[in-house]
Protein backbone atom coordinates (compact mmCIF):
# COMPACT_ATOMS: atom_id res chain seq x y z
CA UNK A 1 0.00 0.00 0.00
CA UNK A 2 2.81 1.92 1.02
CA UNK A 3 3.60 1.89 -2.71
CA UNK A 4 0.43 3.07 -4.00
CA UNK A 5 0.61 5.83 -1.70
CA UNK A 6 4.04 7.44 -2.43
CA UNK A 7 2.59 6.52 -6.46
CA UNK A 8 -0.59 8.49 -5.70
CA UNK A 9 1.94 11.41 -4.31
CA UNK A 10 4.25 10.97 -7.48
CA UNK A 11 1.00 11.44 -9.86
CA UNK A 12 -0.45 13.98 -7.58
CA UNK A 13 3.51 15.76 -7.57
CA UNK A 14 3.44 15.08 -12.02
CA UNK A 15 -0.22 16.96 -11.70
CA UNK A 16 1.09 19.88 -9.99
CA UNK A 17 4.20 19.96 -12.15
CA UNK A 18 1.95 19.93 -15.16
CA UNK A 19 -0.20 22.56 -13.50
CA UNK A 20 2.90 24.70 -12.86
CA UNK A 21 4.02 24.55 -16.26
CA UNK A 22 0.89 24.92 -18.00
CA UNK A 23 0.90 28.23 -15.84
CA UNK A 24 4.34 29.40 -16.48
CA UNK A 25 3.62 28.63 -20.04
CA UNK A 26 0.40 31.13 -19.79
CA UNK A 27 2.11 33.23 -17.80
CA UNK A 28 5.33 33.73 -20.77
CA UNK A 29 2.47 33.69 -23.21
CA UNK A 30 0.43 36.55 -21.90
CA UNK A 31 4.05 38.29 -21.02
CA UNK A 32 4.94 37.88 -24.86
CA UNK A 33 1.58 39.51 -26.06
CA UNK A 34 2.07 42.18 -23.43
CA UNK A 35 5.95 42.80 -24.85
CA UNK A 36 4.51 42.57 -28.29
CA UNK A 37 1.86 45.09 -27.65
CA UNK A 38 4.63 47.51 -25.81
CA UNK A 39 6.93 47.03 -29.14
CA UNK A 40 3.67 48.17 -31.30
CA UNK A 41 2.66 50.77 -29.23
CA UNK A 42 6.49 52.18 -28.98
CA UNK A 43 6.39 51.83 -32.80
CA UNK A 44 3.39 54.29 -33.09
CA UNK A 45 4.28 56.74 -30.64
CA UNK A 46 7.69 56.92 -32.74
CA UNK A 47 5.40 57.18 -35.61
CA UNK A 48 3.50 60.02 -33.75
CA UNK A 49 6.80 62.07 -33.06
CA UNK A 50 7.62 61.55 -36.60
CA UNK A 51 4.05 62.98 -37.89
CA UNK A 52 4.21 65.78 -35.28
CA UNK A 53 7.60 66.87 -35.94
CA UNK A 54 6.14 67.11 -40.03
CA UNK A 55 3.28 69.10 -38.54
CA UNK A 56 5.68 71.42 -36.88
CA UNK A 57 7.55 71.71 -39.60
CA UNK A 58 4.54 72.58 -41.87
CA UNK A 59 3.82 75.01 -38.83
CA UNK A 60 6.97 76.96 -39.33
CA UNK A 61 6.64 76.97 -42.83
CA UNK A 62 3.29 78.32 -42.82
CA UNK A 63 4.25 80.98 -40.08
CA UNK A 64 7.29 81.97 -42.27
CA UNK A 65 4.23 82.20 -45.24
CA UNK A 66 1.73 84.31 -42.54
CA UNK A 67 4.93 86.72 -41.99
CA UNK A 68 5.86 87.24 -45.81
CA UNK A 69 2.51 88.16 -46.47
CA UNK A 70 2.30 90.41 -43.69
CA UNK A 71 5.52 92.09 -44.56
CA UNK A 72 4.04 92.38 -48.54
CA UNK A 73 0.73 94.44 -47.45
CA UNK A 74 2.92 96.96 -45.59
CA UNK A 75 4.49 97.58 -49.22
CA UNK A 76 2.90 100.06 -51.76
CA UNK A 77 0.92 98.35 -53.99
CA UNK A 78 3.11 99.17 -57.56
CA UNK A 79 5.89 96.99 -55.39
CA UNK A 80 3.60 93.97 -54.60
CA UNK A 81 2.88 94.52 -58.59
CA UNK A 82 6.06 94.57 -60.24
CA UNK A 83 6.56 90.79 -58.51
CA UNK A 84 2.95 89.71 -58.89
CA UNK A 85 1.83 89.09 -62.07
CA UNK A 86 -1.71 88.38 -61.17
CA UNK A 87 -1.63 91.21 -58.47
CA UNK A 88 -0.22 93.30 -61.40
CA UNK A 89 -3.20 92.77 -63.60
CA UNK A 90 -5.91 93.59 -60.71
CA UNK A 91 -3.74 96.97 -59.94
CA UNK A 92 -3.46 97.85 -63.13
CA UNK A 93 -6.72 97.33 -63.74
CA UNK A 94 -7.73 100.11 -60.54
CA UNK A 95 -5.43 102.08 -61.63
CA UNK A 96 -6.56 102.85 -65.12
CA UNK A 97 -10.17 103.05 -63.19
CA UNK A 98 -8.87 105.54 -60.97
CA UNK A 99 -6.89 107.22 -63.76
CA UNK A 100 -10.28 107.48 -65.54
CA UNK A 101 -11.72 109.33 -62.27
CA UNK A 102 -8.99 111.65 -61.97
CA UNK A 103 -8.98 112.66 -65.95
CA UNK A 104 -12.85 113.18 -65.68
CA UNK A 105 -12.38 114.87 -62.35
CA UNK A 106 -9.61 117.32 -63.83
CA UNK A 107 -11.86 117.77 -67.07
CA UNK A 108 -14.75 118.65 -64.78
CA UNK A 109 -12.33 121.03 -62.70
CA UNK A 110 -11.08 122.88 -66.07
CA UNK A 111 -14.76 123.42 -67.63
CA UNK A 112 -15.65 124.77 -63.88
CA UNK A 113 -12.72 127.55 -64.40
CA UNK A 114 -14.08 128.05 -67.93
CA UNK A 115 -18.06 128.18 -67.26
CA UNK A 116 -17.15 130.61 -64.32
CA UNK A 117 -14.92 132.91 -66.08
CA UNK A 118 -17.71 133.32 -68.41
CA UNK A 119 -19.78 134.39 -65.68
CA UNK A 120 -17.53 136.71 -64.46
CA UNK A 121 -16.25 134.49 -61.38
CA UNK A 122 -12.60 134.09 -60.37
CA UNK A 123 -11.03 130.96 -59.88
CA UNK A 124 -11.07 131.24 -56.36
CA UNK A 125 -14.68 131.63 -56.40
CA UNK A 126 -15.31 128.68 -58.41
CA UNK A 127 -13.10 126.68 -56.12
CA UNK A 128 -15.30 127.67 -53.57
CA UNK A 129 -18.39 126.78 -54.84
CA UNK A 130 -16.93 123.55 -55.80
CA UNK A 131 -16.52 123.15 -52.54
CA UNK A 132 -20.05 124.03 -51.27
CA UNK A 133 -20.47 121.53 -53.52
CA UNK A 134 -18.99 118.62 -52.27
CA UNK A 135 -20.13 119.11 -49.43
CA UNK A 136 -23.32 119.64 -50.50
CA UNK A 137 -23.24 116.04 -52.59
CA UNK A 138 -21.77 114.22 -49.10
CA UNK A 139 -24.55 115.98 -47.65
CA UNK A 140 -27.15 114.61 -50.12
CA UNK A 141 -28.66 118.01 -50.83
CA UNK A 142 -29.67 117.40 -54.83
CA UNK A 143 -31.29 115.63 -56.76
CA UNK A 144 -31.55 111.82 -56.29
CA UNK A 145 -31.38 111.32 -59.76
CA UNK A 146 -27.49 111.72 -59.64
CA UNK A 147 -27.09 109.20 -56.95
CA UNK A 148 -25.13 106.18 -57.77
CA UNK A 149 -23.76 103.60 -55.63
CA UNK A 150 -20.44 105.39 -55.22
CA UNK A 151 -22.35 107.57 -52.34
CA UNK A 152 -21.66 104.46 -49.88
CA UNK A 153 -18.31 103.97 -51.16
CA UNK A 154 -17.87 107.70 -50.45
CA UNK A 155 -19.20 108.15 -47.68
CA UNK A 156 -16.84 105.40 -46.23
CA UNK A 157 -13.64 107.14 -47.87
CA UNK A 158 -14.05 110.64 -47.98
CA UNK A 159 -12.84 112.64 -45.28
CA UNK A 160 -14.91 115.82 -44.40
Amino acid sequence: MRDFAILDRMAELEKMQADILKKNLAHDQALESQSQTIKNQSAEIERQKAGISRQKLKIKGLESDIEYYRSLLLKPMHEIAQNNKGFREQFDGQMEILASWMLSAKAFRELSFQLGAEKGLSRSEVLQLVKDMKTGVMDRLFESSNETNADDFMSKYVRR
